[in-house]
Formats: structure tokens, sequence, C-alpha cells
């Protein structure tokens, strides 16, 4: 198993006992060759960034109106501002915008405004599987999610993408929510010939 900030462990063990059986004994590994901290001259800071999130649990969670996660009142100004310092580590944030305990994160692209735009021209997401190609910081996983879709695996060249929303995923712990939504580090030449960006397949 690779060394990980992120608990795979659910993702593959359902890997293990779905129709994409064949990736779970080969993930691991592109995994953490993709997340190889040689290749990343800032995955030191990205890191730090993600382990001084503090420990929070949220009652609350919203990803159909938005991306929310948690209310103001689930924490103290202290954490507040912990938190907040460690987001800030995080930047840029591209996709977005995102409500993390009563703090926005304003972000260079109004994703928001595009899934507005989107969502009446797809069909039903209800327990569809998703594969988002290109997916950035994961923002379109989660409003996928939030529109009905069973699980969302979002991916991505960046790594970092990695070191972003998934902490805000789980009320309560750095990982996703029962895993439905995951955000991977791959090369696309492993799903197809090149990089799509934001290409989105269903099942």
């Amino acid at each position: 198993m690779f060394s990980s900030v992120i608990d795979y462990k659910p993702f593959l063990d359902w890997l293990q006992t779905s129709d994409l059986e064949a990736w779970h004994e080969t993930l691991p590994d592109l995994v953490e060759e993709r997340l190889d901290g040689r290749r990343w001259g800032d995955m030191p800071g990205w890191l730090q960034a993600f382990e001084s999130l503090p420990e929070i649990s949220a009652q609350h969670y919203d990803f159909s109106s938005g991306m929310t996660i948690g209310n103001a009142a689930d924490i103290t100004p202290e954490v507040r501002h912990q938190l907040q310092q460690a987001l800030m580590g995080l930047h840029p944030w591209r996709k977005g915008p995102y409500q993390l305990f009563g703090l926005p994160v304003n972000t260079e692209w109004r994703s928001d405004w595009k899934w507005d735009r989107v969502l009446p021209h797809l069909q039903s997401l209800n327990n569809r599987l998703i594969l988002d190609v290109g997916c950035g910081n994961g923002y379109h996983c989660w409003r996928m999610l939030g529109a009905g879709a069973k699980r969302v695996i979002g991916i991505d060249p960046s790594a970092i993408s990695y070191n972003k929303p998934l902490w805000g995923c789980t009320p309560g712990a750095k990982g996703p929510i029962n895993c439905s939504a995951c955000l991977l580090i791959l090369n696309g030449g492993q799903i197809g010939n090149g990089i799509a960006y934001c290409l989105i397949y269903s099942h």
C-alpha cells in the first residue's frame, strides 16, 4: 500500500468488488508514482498545509445547491483561524467556490455558474458511476455527487489537486465521504491518448 495523507483503502476495497477490479492491483503503484515528491517541488508545502488542517466534525454538508461543509457555529474562532491559514497554504483554488465551516473559499473560476448552465442538459445522475477526467480540485465531482451520483471518481495530472478538497469530504475526517468521491492523480495516457479537460464518463 502506498503512503498517503488520504486513506484510499475504502476505495480500493470497493474496486476489488466492482467492475473495475482490474485496477485494484495497479492503481496504488500508479498513484504513488504520480505523487512522488521529486516530481513536485511544492509538495512539501502542500503536505504541510494539509497536515495543519484541524480535525473538525461537521453535522451539515450540502453538495446540491453549492459546496458547503459545516457551519460557522461548529468551530471556535481559534479553529477558524487555523483552518483559514491552512487553506491559504493550498492556493491557488481555481475551481469553486467553497464554503467550509462558514469560511468562503473564493476561486479564480466560478465553477458553480458553469454547473448551473450544464446541469439542465445532463441526463439524470441518480445512482450513476461517474469518472471525471481533468477534474482539477474536484469541485464538479462533489456537485455530481450532490445531484444523486452513486460514486464519482475524479482524476487529474496535477498533484496540487490531490491536496485540496478531499479534506472536506468526510465530516470529522480527512478523507472521502464513504469514498463516494475520490480524487486520483494519474497520467492521461493511463485512460486514453492524452488528457481531456473536464471530460466526464458515466455508467
